[in-house]
Order: structure tokens, then C-alpha cells, then sequence
């Protein structure tokens, strides 16, 4: 007995899947024509750029401790916008990189002997 044909074993024999039927498969749409050319305005909400000032006010959002990085993360997770997702993860990895060579050097330096006590 095989496992399609078992009380809870598959829903569907696989030759009834879709894609392994020539007949089932549906015809590709025709490309959307743009012309050559595609403009901002033909881009979806979330492939939008942002603007240099965007960039720029988010830099200094992100900077503010406490509010700023809880909103830092939220923008690293969320999907609206594909550009502000992707330059709150760098901002992320940047301030995970900045940590980590403070905490290398604090504990580093007394070990050296370049920092002393007065």
C-alpha cells in the first residue's frame, strides 16, 4: 500500500499535482509594458526610494537611546518599505559592530596596562 493511498497519508496522488500535469499548468501573463522606461510612480509602495533626507531623518531617529533603537528594530522587521527595512538592519549591524569594539577595548585596555589609576 502506498502512502497516498493510507487513512492520513497524502492528500493527493502525486501525479494529480499540478505542476507534474503538462495540461494543468497554466500559461504565463504577457510582461507589463513599460516602454523601455519605468518610472517611480510604477513602482510598487515598497520597492518606493527614499529620499536623502529620509535617510538622514531616520539616522537621527535611530540615535535617540531607548525610543530610538525599539524603533529601529521595528523598522528591521517590517516589510512596508523594503529600503527603510533594509538600511534599519545595517543601522542595526553597525550598532552591534560599535558595541562589540567598545566592550574589545574596555576590556582589553586594563589588561594592557594603557589605562591607570590616578
Amino acid at each position: 500500500m502506498e502512502d497516498w493511498q493510507r487513512p492520513g497519508g497524502y492528500q493527493h496522488r502525486p501525479e494529480d499535482v499540478g505542476f507534474f500535469k503538462e495540461e494543468r499548468q497554466q500559461p504565463m501573463p504577457p510582461a507589463p509594458s513599460y516602454g523601455g522606461v519605468m518610472s517611480e510612480k510604477d513602482l510598487p509602495v515598497q520597492y518606493k526610494p527614499l529620499s536623502a533626507w529620509a535617510y538622514f531623518g531616520y539616522q537621527i531617529l535611530f540615535a535617540i537611546p531607548l525610543i530610538g533603537w525599539i524603533i529601529l528594530i521595528v523598522c528591521a522587521v517590517n516589510s512596508e518599505n523594503i529600503n527603510r527595512r533594509n538600511f534599519a538592519r545595517s543601522y542595526f549591524c553597525v550598532l552591534i559592530i560599535v558595541a562589540v569594539i567598545v566592550v574589545l577595548v574596555l576590556v582589553l585596555a586594563p589588561a594592557a596596562g594603557t589605562v591607570t589609576n590616578p
